[in-house]
């Protein structure tokens, strides 16, 4: 079993699940990500437009939490419609 603790990992889904400045759950094709939001996440957009629904791409590092924590959240685009 390799050491994981403090290596960053990226990964993008829908959030499904939000607790304003606290964390949030990520989901992508059957996969369900907590991730824990704190002081030193840094957003690429707007915090306040962040809510369930919203397309993100999250970078995260396992840490001694309960969750692993998010050191950047982006907010994608939604895909144009025809």
């Amino acid at each position: 079993m390799s050491d994981t603790a403090g290596m960053a990992f990226t990964n993008s889904g829908t959030v499904a699940e939000l607790h304003t400045g606290e964390w949030m759950v990520v989901a992508n094709e059957g996969m369900r990500l907590p991730v824990a939001l704190v002081a030193a996440t840094v957003y690429d957009g707007t915090p306040a437009a962040l809510k369930p629904g919203t397309r993100v791409t999250v970078w995260y590092r396992r840490v001694a939490e309960r969750r692993p924590v998010a050191d950047k959240v982006r907010m994608l685009a939604d895909a144009p419609t025809p």
